[in-house]
């Protein structure tokens, strides 16, 4: 498995992110047996809502050729299946499966998994780049799926410097159970819960010859407290080949969790000087010393060193360090080969400082400390001397007992390593005096995770500065105004280790766009990308090459699409060469225009022959357009032309008019749509101003009409079509009163204080509202608003109108002539009771 992982659902839900829908069978349900064949399962890591990205960041989970996963059959017995592909979701198969499908599958595979415990082997062998994430996955045995879930961690260890022996990477629990079997609890999850036992406390990742020098372990771990961990490298006969490396504190670890300990840097050490101090009898001690042994000795370069031991009975004695005594010289360092040294001792927990003479600095380790236990700090020859001095000396009243002390060679060791990214920086123009930009850089210790210090170097650019805040670095620069960019460095150093970084800063011009154009047949289309800092452009269109502002100022029509992040212009041209120019014409403050335009050339040619649509707008009442275009447009022969018009206020439309140019011809007009001929053609229409005309049909009346009442003032029954008669005025008394109106050949010319009404429901139960109530009757010649039966019956014949309440008994409206007014009667028409007639605004 692929080392890129993401955290799941908890076991029961885990299905969802499979490629087929799918269930979680229960054991005891029969599933027929496969056997004699390959049985295959689909695998996949679907990502849910507690999808956690782990490990590089980069939030993929890919199976590798050749992974292996356990699953059990109904009956509890595991096998090993195997991945027959790389990929997200893959198929693994097996051709020693037995009996029916199970539900659970365990990754990565062991013959010592079970159905209800998850088993972590004590010896893996080193695959590179795979994080081997404990998993549990449940299988749906109908359609042959897995879906895993992760149920522990990974613990990551870079390693450096590792030697051509090295065999093994040897990790171990100070206090807790690292591996063998775990029962599934909780989500479920492997816990850690157990104080270690025989040998369970120990993790060993196994490789082979040729490995790299310098690797990344991926080790999968239980989930919960770790306690503290120690790491070695050794070799095959497990011969330590590395100074072990402790954490300082314990590790905790969730699930689906990658924890990164410190680098381990496995420098094979060679013995420059060492001393055990061995054992003396009680009856060495000298008279008038107190219980102590003082001896002498030499070392390799002929330096005497005066050692203190404290004697208890027959115990072993220790190195005594007191407050002035405890210096001792090194001597004979192999310079062409020991740039850096480990002094390693033991301790008792009195504190302590340490020191050295000129030429040597410490690199890692604490040099005063009071803790007991082995002790190694790293030491760099900065001088190259061959001989030093190195004082031990007690802080407080108690002496410190030390033991085994050793000073070491470290072959290669690795000084921390710096990465800066981005490996180059650009810094861009803005309106400030000083111009920054921001990186944050990271750096890896190789030993014991000590900080290191970092400075920061500008170099010779005196237009650079720059400087580093925690791993924050942020580089400056004076603003740039001229054209052209410059180039310089910073140089990050850390501990005798330089990373340089390119620093650019660019013309304080803007960059003009690539432009793409697709030309048509009339028409052509012009794209470009966003470009930084620029908020406009300008656009020039010419037949042939020359001054850009001499040419047709295409501007206005540049559109923005904030999705795409592009530019686009379309114009409608005549069929021809073209010359199109395009430039910035606007920037952010402190950046500059372009000196010159871009230009691409094209040609728009007549594929198929078309023929130009004139549209001539109305002088009045409207607007109308043909195939979308307002003036003109081309149109191929036989080709549906859309119509649209748009009337003014006030005004409706009333007919097409479509001529061929040369000869004067109509074209025929059907549904605002007309066949283009094999001519050109012009387009015009007819408006007219809407009026009051008298409805003489029922049927032609429809909801949203706007209607007035009117009645004749005398006369029979029997409407006339000229004259003075009477409009329906507001409601009050239960009547509407009676305003002047002006009839002329059906259709209403004054009407001044006249009622309006819209015309709502539909035929038999029609509604008439003024605009917030509806018009209602309570009883015969009783009108209201919103009050009472509000819906109407309306017919029409010889011109006058039935307007009936819906409750029969409460009449139908009629004009009183004896006393002007309109109401609802339960009489008929008559000389003094006139039937009204309606009149439709349209």
């Amino acid at each position: 498995m692929k080392k890129t992982l993401f955290a799941l659902a908890a076991l029961a839900a885990i299905l969802a992110g499979c490629s087929k829908e799918v269930e979680i069978q229960n054991p005891e349900e029969t599933i027929p047996a496969i056997s004699d064949s390959v049985v295959t399962l689909h695998a996949c890591v679907p990502v849910d809502s507690e999808t956690k990205v782990t490990n590089d960041n980069i939030g993929a989970y890919s199976w590798q050729l050749g992974d292996k996963i356990t699953v059990f059959n109904n009956s509890g017995d595991g096998y090993e299946f195997s991945a027959v592909a790389s990929g997200t979701a893959v198929d693994f198969s097996s051709a020693s499966f037995d009996g029916a499908l199970g539900t659970v599958a365990m990754y990565p595979a062991s013959s010592n998994h079970a159905v209800d415990s998850y088993y972590l082997e004590p010896s893996i062998a080193w695959v590179d780049k795979s994080s081997m994430m404990p998993m549990l996955g449940a299988v749906d045995a109908g359609n042959q799926d897995v879906s895993f879930k992760a149920v522990g961690g990974v613990l990551k260890l870079p390693c450096f410097n590792i030697g051509d022996d090295a065999r093994k990477l040897v990790v171990t629990s100070e206090s807790r159970k690292i591996t063998g079997a775990f029962e599934l609890a909780g989500s479920p999850t492997v816990i850690s819960s157990a104080a270690k036992g025989d040998g369970d406390n120990v993790i060993t990742i196994t490789f082979g010859s040729g490995h790299p020098s310098n690797m990344v372990f991926y080790i999968p771990v239980p989930t919960g407290s770790l306690g503290r961990l120690t790491f070695v490298m050794k070799d095959g006969s497990d011969a330590v080949l590395s100074i072990p490396m402790t954490t300082k504190s314990g590790i905790s670890v969730s699930r689906n969790q990658i924890i990164t300990a410190p680098a381990l840097n496995c420098s094979s050490k060679t013995p420059i000087w060492s001393e055990n101090f061995g054992s003396y009898s009680a009856d060495a001690v000298p008279s008038g010393k107190n219980g102590d042994v003082t001896y002498s000795c030499t070392d390799g370069g002929g330096t005497t060193k005066i050692y203190t031991a404290a004697l208890a009975g027959g115990e072993s004695p220790e190195l005594l360090v007191g407050k002035s005594n405890g210096t001792f010289k090194v001597a004979d360092i192999p310079t062409s080969s020991a740039s850096f040294l480990a002094l390693t001792y033991k301790q008792n927990a009195y504190a302590l400082a340490v020191s050295f003479s000129s030429g040597i600095t410490l690199m890692s380790g604490s040099a005063s400390n009071n803790t007991a236990g082995t002790k190694t700090l790293v030491l760099r020859n900065d001088g190259g001397v061959s001989k030093f001095d190195i004082t031990f000396k007690a802080t407080t009243s108690s002496n410190v007992r030390l033991d085994d002390i050793e000073v070491s060679s470290l072959a290669s060791y690795a000084a921390p390593s710096i990465t800066a990214s981005p490996a180059e920086l650009t810094i861009a123009v803005a309106a400030a005096a000083t111009n920054t930009a921001t990186s944050t850089i990271t750096y890896s210790n190789a030993i014991d995770d000590l900080p290191i210090g970092v400075s920061v170097n500008a170099e010779a650019n005196s237009w650079l500065s720059a400087s580093l805040d925690g791993t924050t670095l942020t580089v400056s620069a004076a603003k740039k105004e001229s054209v052209g960019s410059r180039e310089g460095t910073v140089t990050l150093r850390a501990s005798g280790v330089t990373k340089t970084i390119s620093v650019t800063q660019p013309s304080a011009y803007v960059a003009n766009p690539s432009i793409s154009v697709t030309p048509g047949d009339g028409t052509f289309t012009a794209v470009w990308s966003e470009v930084d800092h620029v908020t406009a452009y300008a656009a020039y269109l010419r037949t042939d090459e020359g001054t850009p502002t001499d040419g047709t100022n295409l501007s206005e029509l540049i559109s923005y699409n904030s999705l795409t992040g592009k530019y686009s212009l379309t114009k409608t041209v005549d069929n021809g060469n073209y010359v199109l120019y395009v430039k910035a014409s606007t920037v952010e403050t402190g950046y500059i225009l372009p000196e010159s335009y871009i230009s691409e050339s094209f040609t728009c040619s007549d594929a198929t022959p078309t023929f130009t649509i004139t549209i001539t707008q109305p002088a009045s009442g409207g607007s109308i357009t043909a195939k979308g275009q307002s003036a003109s447009a081309k149109a191929e022969e036989d080709e549906e032309i859309t119509l649209v018009a748009t009337p003014a206020d006030g005004y409706k439309f009333v007919s097409w008019s479509v001529t061929k140019n040369s000869s004067g011809d109509d074209v025929s007009v059907s549904d605002n749509m007309f066949i283009m001929p094999a001519e050109a053609v012009t387009v015009t229409a007819t408006f007219a101003a809407k009026a009051w005309v008298k409805v003489t049909s029922d049927s032609s009346l429809k909801s949203g009409d706007k209607l007035m009442i009117v009645a004749t003032v005398s006369g029979s029954s029997t409407p006339a079509n000229n004259g003075t008669f009477a409009a329906n005025g507001t409601i009050s008394s239960n009547v509407m009163g009676k305003v002047g109106a002006t009839i002329s050949t059906n259709t209403l010319t004054s009407y001044s204080g006249a009622q309006e009404f819209t015309l709502g429901g539909s035929s038999g139960s029609w509604t008439l509202s003024n605009g917030s109530a509806l018009l209602g009757a309570t009883a015969a010649k009783k009108l209201a608003w919103g009050n009472g039966t509000t819906t109407w019956s309306i017919s029409i014949s010889d011109g006058n109108a039935t307007i009936t309440n819906g409750t029969a008994s409460y009449g139908k409206l009629l004009y009183n002539r004896d006393s002007p007014r309109f109401t609802t009667y339960t009489s008929d028409p008559s000389a003094s009771m006139a039937l009204p007639m309606l009149f439709r605004y349209e």
